[in-house]
This record gives C-alpha cells, structure tokens and sequence, in this order.
C-alpha cells in the first residue's frame, strides 16, 4: 500500500478538504460561476460552500447527498434568518457573538 491517500476519503486525518469552507460571495457572481464552485467543492469533497443567499437553493440541488453543505458568509440576525429560509445547513460568520447578542434582544 502506498503511502498516498484518497483523495475521496475526506475523513482521513492528514486530508485537509474536510476543514475547507470554499466561499463566492461577489454580487457579480453568475450561476455558472456557482456551477464551478459547487463541481470543484464535490471534487475535492470540501465541507462548506458559502454563497450569498440567492444561489443556496442553487447549490443544495447542485450538492445533493455529496456531504458538501451550502452556508455563506454573514454579519446579521437578518441575513442569518434570509440563509436558513433559503435552506442553509450551516452559517459561516466571524460574527457568531454579535448575531446571538442581537438574538438575545428579540427573545427576551
């Protein structure tokens, strides 16, 4: 047995593909852009695509059972309800404190 490992098998510990969050967030971004990311991230079996909100339903028929999610990148409680109504499985965002701080007022 060689000492290379499958590309395929994401779980591997030294496959660094399963930590990947591959992102297209341009407003100028066109639905064969989304088709290329979505092929490239089902190639290398990333974990996340992250697009802007119009292109999830897009990239979940794309991704199907592949075990690549669909998320994008956002800031606000808004743009976090408008991702999971668009059918995201998971956010990416750097501001996760900020989001539920926001969260936090409305439930009270």
């Amino acid at each position: 047995m060689s000492g290379k490992r499958n590309v395929k098998d994401r779980k591997s510990a030294d496959n660094p593909a399963r930590f990947i969050d591959q992102g297209l967030l341009r407003s100028d971004a066109t639905e064969a852009d989304i088709i290329r990311l979505c092929k490239g991230a089902m190639k290398y079996r990333f974990h996340t695509v992250c697009v802007n909100p119009y292109y999830v339903p897009l990239c979940k028929a794309i991704l199907g059972g592949s075990g690549v999610k669909a998320a994008g990148g956002i800031k606000t409680l808004a743009r976090v309800q408008k991702f999971l109504k668009a059918g995201a499985t998971r956010i990416g965002t750097s501001s996760g404190v900020e989001i539920m701080e926001e969260f936090k007022k409305i439930v009270r």
